[in-house]
C-alpha cells in the first residue's frame, strides 16, 4: 500500500479541523485576509457534494481537490473560493 493510502487518516483529519476551525486557522495564518472575509454569510464547505476529478495530464490520472471553500468578502457580492491542499506524505510531483 502506498504512502498515499496509509496517511489518508491523517488527511481526513486535517480537512474536518480546517473545516471546524477554518476562522480561526486563518486568524492565525492568514490575519490579512482573514480581515476580509465576511463571517456573518455563509462560509460553505465545496468540496463534500463536489468533489469533481481535475485530469493530470502528466499522466493521466485524476485529481481531486482537497479542501474548497466558498466565502464572501465584506462589502462584495461575488464569491470567492479558498482552496487548500494538504499532503502528509512527500514527493516529487510539483503543484
Amino acid at each position: 500500500m502506498g504512502k498515499e493510502f496509509e496517511n489518508l487518516g491523517h488527511d481526513r483529519m486535517f480537512k474536518n479541523l480546517l473545516h471546524l476551525f477554518l476562522e480561526e486557522y486563518l486568524q492565525c495564518f492568514y490575519p490579512d485576509f482573514n480581515f476580509k472575509i465576511d463571517w456573518i454569510r455563509h462560509v460553505r464547505l465545496l468540496s463534500e457534494g463536489t468533489d469533481i476529478p481535475k485530469l493530470n495530464i502528466k499522466e493521466n490520472e485524476p485529481r481531486f481537490v482537497d479542501v474548497l471553500f466558498e466565502v464572501y468578502l465584506k462589502d462584495e457580492e461575488k464569491k470567492t473560493l479558498l482552496h487548500f491542499e494538504n499532503q502528509s506524505y512527500s514527493s516529487e510531483e510539483s503543484i
